[in-house]
């Protein structure tokens, strides 16, 4: 008798539920290394950003330019969500790996994310 054993592991791209929508941009400190104030966005201003079911990303803005309040400033891009950490890229981005994002905490009302790396900054979003 022969019994035979198989094990893989794969990189799923689809992005998890948790993850998909629209989610406002609400506070972030981009780089604690040259300024450690907090930026909120106030209310009248909104950053959107969406992670669709397909992988894609956008981030769009209103009464605000991505000069006074973003995320990437970048628009639209795709994404993957692996290991704890998104990997976005995006049009303006000058390398074509994207930009890494350590996954903090998502729920169905808040998402924290860091650039990783150790970084300190963060980027604070709510479901919208």
């Amino acid at each position: 008798m022969l019994i035979l054993v198989t094990a893989c592991t794969k990189t799923d791209p689809t992005p998890a539920n948790e993850l998909v929508g629209n989610w406002r941009l609400v506070g972030y400190v981009r780089n604690p290394s040259i300024s450690s104030a907090p930026v909120s966005v106030p209310s009248g201003k909104t950053v959107l950003v969406t992670f669709a079911n397909d992988g894609t990303f956008n981030e769009t803005y209103s009464n605000t330019l991505p000069a006074e309040y973003a995320f990437l400033g970048c628009g639209g891009g795709n994404y993957e969500l692996t290991n704890k950490q998104i990997r976005i890229r995006a049009v303006c981005m000058s390398s074509l790996a994207g930009q890494t994002f350590d996954l903090v905490s998502v729920d169905s009302k808040r998402l924290s994310i860091s650039p990783g790396a150790g970084s300190l900054g963060y980027y604070n979003f709510e479901r919208q």
